[in-house]
This record gives structure tokens, sequence and C-alpha cells, in this order.
């Protein structure tokens, strides 16, 4: 799927597609990696939404993992981004609030997600996805890349495909802290000028005192 691809024109990834995005690989690398991006289809249980489940390869509803089964999870993920169908949506119980998925990947561990509304179209979304990790990689927050990458979104789309429909979907759940810091790069600009300053300064000295030393004219 084109929507992973893109990713690694951001970030450094590795891609699990076909026979290898089966459940079984993605409960074993886990663990092994800060970002999660699951590009697949879920199917929301509105009656029980801890059943409602996010498919593997392959589709046939045998490889799937449960909202149930989360809980049981134990994360450590920065961000995970379910670009499905209603991976946002539940059932809201009394006492209880939002049963979702969600609410079991929070209660498993993981720091922020990404998730939609709603249903959602394949080439917004790979659109919406492009630019959302675009902006994450310049240092924004999560909400401010969203933002961003909708607006962007919206810049370049036709007339029919800036219904909302195709961009509002997606939402921003829990730490919304970047996922790359600015302060390196801060740093570097602030010794820079710093340099030029300091070059200014002593330029400026001998300018004066060049300008002193020079004869006067008889």
């Amino acid at each position: 799927m084109h929507e992973i691809e893109i990713i690694k024109d951001h970030f450094e990834s590795k891609s699990f597609k076909g026979k290898r995005a089966s459940l079984e690989n993605f409960l074993l690398h886990l663990e092994n990696y800060d970002i999660v991006h699951l590009a697949t289809h879920a199917e929301l249980n509105p009656n029980n939404p801890n059943y409602s489940k996010i498919l593997f390869y392959p589709e046939d509803g045998k490889s799937s993992l449960n909202a149930n089964d989360i809980y049981d999870l134990r994360l450590n993920t920065d961000m995970m981004v379910l670009s499905a169908c209603n991976t946002g949506a539940g059932e809201i119980r009394k006492g209880e609030g939002l049963m979702s998925f969600a609410r079991a990947l929070t209660f498993a561990g993981c720091k922020s997600l990404v998730l939609t509304q709603w249903t959602v179209e394949d080439k917004s979304s790979e659109s919406l996805m492009n630019f959302f990790y675009e902006y994450l990689s310049y240092g924004y927050s999560k909400s401010k890349a969203l933002q961003l990458a909708k607006i962007k979104y919206l810049e370049q789309a036709e007339p029919l495909e800036s219904h909302p429909f195709y961009w509002a979907g997606y939402i921003v759940i829990g730490d919304d802290s970047p996922l790359i810091r600015k302060h390196g790069l801060n740093k570097i600009k602030k010794e820079i000028a710093y340099v030029l300053t300091a070059f200014l300064i002593a330029l400026i000295i001998l300018i004066i005192i060049s300008s002193k030393k020079k004869p006067a004219k008889a």
C-alpha cells in the first residue's frame, strides 16, 4: 500500500506488506518501534465494541486483533496510527466512558493515537498521512501536524474532495508532544548567531582602530 511507502520519505521505517502483514508479525515486532502505523481494515461491532477487530493478513476474519485482546498487551509506543475505518468510534457506557480501540490501546500503554471517526477514503487518507508525517518530521506537535496536513490537503483537493467527509475524520488522542525535538537545531542556530555577532563586533572594532591610525591630510 502506497500509504505505508510514503512514510519512508519522512521517517526511517520498516514495512510489513502482503503476507508479512500478519497478526503474528505485528505482535512479534510491536515492541521494537516507537511509531506504529496500521493501514488496514477494521470492523466495528456496535453491539459489543470490545469485539471490534483490526484485520491482518489473510483478511478472512480469523487473523484479527479484538479490542478486548489489546488490554492484555504491554505497549511503550509513542504513537500508533490506525488508518482504517471507524477506529475511533465506540459505545458510551455509563460509568465506563467510550468503549473503543482508543480506550484499549491507552490502557495497554500507547502514549498517543491517531484514529478515524468514520469510514475513510483511501486516496484522501494517503494524501493526509503524507502531509501529516511531513509536518511531524519538521518538529510540530501531533495535533498541529494534523491541522497543517488538513489545510495543505484542502489547498490541493478537488472541489468534491474538499468535503469534510474526506479529511475531517482523523483525530489525535493522548500525548501531543512532537516526535522530533527542535532543541538541537535551535542550539546550532544560536551558536551560529553568536559567532556571527562576535565576528561583526570584531570587524567594527578593527574599522574604528584603522580609521584612527590614518594620518591627517596636510
